[in-house]
């Protein structure tokens, strides 16, 4: 069946919008609590994501340390991408109204635009109806909905990933090297937030080259950024390691 030129714009259009209104409405009006304030009896990620953020605004140091009169002493039990991008709204808004906000309806804004870019990544093998009922669905699936309204890093790691896949994938189709490394790049800051993704982007990469889409060395400069982010960051945990171990004879 031909596929109408103005039927694929159109669709993408409007389940954007409907994405992106559902997404944003629930965050407006949907009371969830979050216990970053307790920090002493809750235990939660939300609460050492929040406690992360705060100690890299208020004491320059990655750390998960309730607040005390002391500064908190650097760790890396989590990796740094979310408490990064909550820390960046908290350096906007030091308050706590305004930041939790800001938080939540950019999360709303990347869980909406997630669903159209899982469409234009599913575009190569499905046909436009198929594509119209899986767009709905993502729309409207609750989950994904409601984790958007939680200090959580699934909003940031799942725009990340398809947005990642989506760039590198039409950077490559047209033969742009440089563009397609920006997508890599994106991969490979998701795997900043979700550690069991950092492998991903070097795996993409190299199954892309061994179905022969790509030569050699487009896999290597695909493999940039993610050995760049992964080293740089295994590096600073192995130098704060070093400098906790006592000298010997202690």
């Amino acid at each position: 069946m031909h596929e109408r030129p103005w039927a694929w714009p159109l669709l993408v259009t409007l389940i954007t919008l409907l994405s992106l209104g559902l997404r944003l409405h629930y965050v407006v009006h949907a009371q969830v609590l979050q216990p970053v304030y307790d920090q002493q009896h809750v235990r939660a990620d939300g609460v050492e994501y929040y406690a992360y953020a705060r100690n890299l605004v208020q004491h320059r140091t990655f750390s998960m340390a309730p607040e005390s009169g002391a500064p908190p002493a650097a760790d890396s039990f989590r990796d740094p991408g979310y408490p990064v991008f909550l820390a960046a709204w908290m350096a906007t808004w030091p308050d706590w109204d305004p930041w939790y906000a800001a938080v939540l309806l950019s999360q709303a804004v990347l869980g909406g635009l997630t669903v159209p870019l899982g469409m234009m990544l599913a575009r190569r093998w499905m046909p436009l109806p198929w594509l119209a009922a899986a767009g709905t669905l993502m729309a409207l699936w609750p989950h994904s909905i409601a984790i958007n309204s939680f200090i959580l890093s699934e909003s940031l790691v799942g725009f990340q990933t398809v947005a990642g896949l989506v760039w590198r994938g039409r950077a490559l189709d047209a033969g742009r090297r440089t563009a397609a490394m920006g997508g890599t790049a994106v991969l490979a800051m998701a795997g900043m937030s979700n550690a069991v993704l950092m492998p991903a982007a070097a795996v993409a990469a190299l199954w892309v080259a061994a179905c022969r889409r790509i030569n050699r060395q487009t896999a290597l400069a695909l493999l940039v950024f993610p050995f760049l982010l992964c080293a740089a960051w295994q590096a600073r945990n192995a130098l704060l390691v070093t400098s906790s171990r006592p000298p010997d004879g202690h």
